[in-house]
C-alpha cells in the first residue's frame, strides 16, 4: 500500500496519532508517559470519536505490518513522535497496549453516557 493510501484508509487513526503524539506531546502532557496523551485525549473526545480512532487502529492492526514498516507509516504518515523502542516496547505492541488504553476509555464514556441518560 502506498503511503498516501494509509491517510486515506485511515483519517481518524492518522488525525489521532498527529494531533496527540505530535513532537511536543511529552512536553505538553508534562509527562512522557504515552499513557497521559491517552488519557487528556479520552477527557475530550466524543465517544463516536473514539469510537471511529479504535475502529481504525484494529483494521490497521489487523494488515500485520512489520516492524519497519508500522515505524515508517507511524513516522512519516501518521506523523507520530512516540518511539515505543525507547519504552521497551515494539512498534506492534505499543498499538495493542493503546488500543486496549483507548477501548477502557471508551468503555467508561458510554458507561457514564448510559447512566447520564437513565436519570434523565
Amino acid at each position: 500500500m502506498d503511503p498516501e493510501h494509509y491517510s486515506e484508509r485511515f483519517p481518524e487513526l492518522a488525525n489521532f496519532l498527529a494531533g496527540n503524539f505530535h513532537q511536543d506531546w511529552a512536553f505538553l502532557n508534562n509527562s512522557n508517559d504515552w499513557r497521559s496523551v491517552v488519557h487528556a485525549y479520552c477527557e475530550v473526545a466524543t465517544p463516536f470519536e473514539k469510537g471511529r480512532v479504535i475502529r481504525e487502529l484494529e483494521e490497521f492492526m489487523a494488515l500485520r505490518l512489520y516492524e519497519k514498516r508500522l515505524y515508517e507509516v507511524l513516522c512519516s504518515v501518521f506523523l507520530s513522535n512516540y518511539y515505543a523502542p525507547g519504552d521497551g516496547l515494539t512498534f506492534e505492541g505499543w498499538l495493542k497496549r493503546l488500543h486496549d488504553e483507548l477501548l477502557q476509555c471508551y468503555s467508561g464514556s458510554t458507561k457514564l453516557n448510559s447512566e447520564r441518560d437513565l436519570k434523565t
